[in-house]
């Protein structure tokens, strides 16, 4: 005698809000592929704060080729770590601040994990915001508040929506928004490209190797942010050894081209060009 496997009540609907929180996901609702992590992290890396912390290499002192090994030393560890933890999504079905509880218990939680990701979470929203809504306001004409208005809408939305409209919507941006940066990279490179030599005058000269350490810790901070987030997208995957794998590849490649291309793009390739359009960026 066999019994069915229940229908699952969400499975793979774009317009259904997510019915599961934190809670852990059954076996009749894993469903998707790997590949899907590729597309929300790569699409996740496709933004300007990554070419503003690779252009800082110049304010280090430190040189072109100095500042490229940071970067991809940076970027594969942070990769390295969000690979492992996309691993853990798939096998246990929990987000990442669920399976600390584990270790680290319901009290232990609250401070390394529980505060970190709302402060994470916080202080990314307020980056894309505040960016994003200087960037629309700049191509509109319209005021900033009610672009940044706009954008906060958004994000409510597809949070509310959760995990496969962000799936979806990530993967939309991966094809919109690839094409957009390579023209960016293009014309920065056009513009502004080439490689520079160590400045031990430079403002921010700590040392070659303490300004070598602490830019590239910038990157790995960068995708450290991510970490109390890196089994949210993965918990639906279905619970194989092959799909564990792929996982975890999909998730570091999406993770280390972007932090490398965009980081490199700001220190040698394209610096000099976003200076300017950026200073008033940062200056407010």
């Amino acid at each position: 005698m066999t019994h069915d496997a229940p229908a699952p009540v969400y499975g793979s609907a774009v317009t259904k809000v997510e019915p599961f929180g934190v809670d852990h996901i059954p076996d009749n609702e894993r469903h998707g592929k790997p590949s899907s992590q590729f597309f929300v992290w790569f699409a996740a890396g496709l933004n300007f704060p990554i070419i503003l912390l690779g252009f800082s290499a110049a304010w280090f002192g430190l040189s072109f080729t100095a500042a490229v090994a940071a970067i991809v030393l940076g970027a594969a560890l942070g990769s390295l770590l969000m690979a492992v933890m996309s691993r853990m999504g798939v096998r246990l079905g929990v987000p990442q601040q669920i399976q600390a509880r584990g270790p680290l218990g319901f009290f232990g939680n609250f401070l390394p994990v529980a505060y970190i990701n709302v402060f994470a979470g916080i202080g990314w929203a307020s980056v894309t915001v505040i960016l994003g809504g200087k960037a629309f306001a700049e191509l509109t004409r319209l005021p900033f508040w009610l672009c940044a208005l706009a954008l906060t809408a958004v994000e409510l939305v597809v949070s509310v929506y959760g995990y496969n409209m962000i799936n979806y919507l990530q993967r939309v941006l991966t094809y919109v928004l690839t094409p957009l940066f390579v023209m960016i990279t293009v014309v920065a490179v056009v513009r502004g490209g080439g490689t520079f030599g160590a400045d031990p005058h430079a403002k921010g000269y700590i040392g070659g190797t303490g300004g070598w350490i602490t830019f590239g810790g910038w990157f790995l901070s960068f995708l450290v942010a991510w970490a109390p987030f890196a089994s949210d997208y993965s918990r639906y995957l279905p619970d194989s050894p092959q799909v564990v794998k792929r996982t975890a590849w999909y998730t570091g490649l999406g993770n280390f081209v972007t932090i490398c291309w965009l980081g490199i793009l700001g220190g040698g390739g394209g610096g000099p060009v976003w200076v300017k359009p950026f200073s008033g960026v940062l200056r407010g």
